[in-house]
């Protein structure tokens, strides 16, 4: 995580400051930030089990499982999966910020998940949510990762340009 973190800048990241030890403890110096600041801005801080990756398919399976994507749980059925994974988990991740609950927060708990990610079960969208907010998440939600869309794309979407839930 600390060579990760040392190597990112940009205004979304919190920015590593430096390392020390004191015998047997660690200690990792990070900026000082609020979960959201007065602009609505958040940062990203947490990269545990990040690492820095070609571009090409990964073949592992790591993360956590209620944002997993279902091509990344399906290892055997596919020859590995690319960023468009990401985007199911970021998609997980507003659903999560929108709904104050983690996707498939009705299970008991993370293996139950699995499989429904593996049958491809989107985590519950509640009706409550603006139309737009509805629609944004379920074009991070596709099954078939070559039907999601970029990054860039969903900055263009009606949600991602109002915010309103």
């Amino acid at each position: 995580e600390i060579s990760l973190l040392s190597q990112l800048q940009h205004q979304n990241i919190v920015r590593y400051r430096g390392t020390a030890k004191d015998g047997s403890n660690l200690y990792i110096f990070l900026e000082l930030v609020t979960q959201v600041d007065a602009s609505g801005s958040v940062k990203l801080a947490d990269f545990g089990l990040a690492k820095v990756s070609q571009l090409n398919s990964i073949k592992s399976c790591k993360g956590t499982p209620f944002w997993l994507a279902t091509e990344v749980i399906n290892l055997k059925r596919t020859d590995g999966y690319e960023s468009s994974a990401d985007i199911w988990s970021l998609g997980c991740t507003v659903l999560e910020m929108l709904t104050r609950q983690i996707p498939y927060a009705d299970l008991e708990n993370p293996v139950q998940a699995l499989f429904r990610i593996e049958r491809g079960e989107l985590p519950d969208i509640p009706d409550t949510l603006s139309l737009d907010a509805r629609d944004f998440i379920i074009k991070f939600l596709k099954v078939n990762p070559e039907e999601r869309p970029t990054a860039a794309e969903l900055l263009n979407h009606p949600f991602a340009s109002s915010g309103s839930s």
